[in-house]
């Protein structure tokens, strides 16, 4: 891919990767957040279950 006939060729397909890379990293935000809402929500749940536990062993 990096390879070319010229340099506005070689240009031509550094601009290219640049567009993509661009869309990789936007695309991955959301990812992102997904993952750390999840990896939220489990650790809550933990807890509540973890709290649930001992409510049931005082009862």
């Amino acid at each position: 891919m990096l390879v070319g006939d010229s340099r506005q060729d070689f240009f031509e397909r550094m601009s290219a990767l640049g567009v993509l890379a661009a869309d990789n990293a936007e695309s991955s935000d959301p990812l992102s957040t997904a993952v750390a809402q999840a990896d939220d929500a489990r650790a809550r749940v933990a807890d509540a279950q973890q709290r649930a536990q001992r409510a049931a062993e005082e009862a």
